[in-house]
């Protein structure tokens, strides 16, 4: 548990970044040497207890500000149906989503003459074994065509 000062402390790094200013604000420091105050706030940021809670601050300020894929998805779904929206946003919100989502696939077509080189696609509806076992009978055709 830490002190009320502690935790003034703590609040006011993750909100700052200084550690100087930090103390300033949590402690009484006016007749302090400049010196002092940062060798004390240096101490205070590596202190066991205020340390994992700084850290745990920090990640609740910087967790809003990154909107993640479900919250971008939902927007989107927001823009979509909104039919006080102009059409060409909606569909360019539409199309956004999709393409979030993999219902947009692109048809590459990839050769090699190369023995021993395999071209294993990275998307696709099969299962990790489907893969495989596609890759093995791949192999093994090239294993032939070397041989011949």
């Amino acid at each position: 548990m830490l002190t009320p000062k502690q935790e003034k402390f703590a609040v006011e790094y993750a909100r700052t970044g200084s550690a100087t200013e930090a103390y300033r604000a949590a402690y009484r420091c006016s007749r302090m040497k400049p010196e002092t105050i940062h060798k004390l706030a240096y101490q205070q940021l590596h202190h066991p207890k205020i340390a994992p809670r700084i850290r745990e601050l920090s990640k609740e300020q910087n967790k809003p500000a990154i909107a993640d894929t479900y919250e971008r998805q939902q927007y989107l779904t927001k823009v979509m149906r909104d039919n006080g929206e102009d059409t060409t946003i909606r569909i360019h919100a539409c199309d956004k989503l999709s393409k979030m989502q993999g219902d947009y696939l692109t048809n590459v077509k990839l050769e090699t003459n190369e023995p021993g080189v395999m071209i294993v696609p990275v998307f696709g509806d099969g299962s990790l074994e489907d893969w495989e076992a596609m890759a093995v009978k791949q192999q093994a055709q090239l294993k032939a065509e070397v041989r011949k």
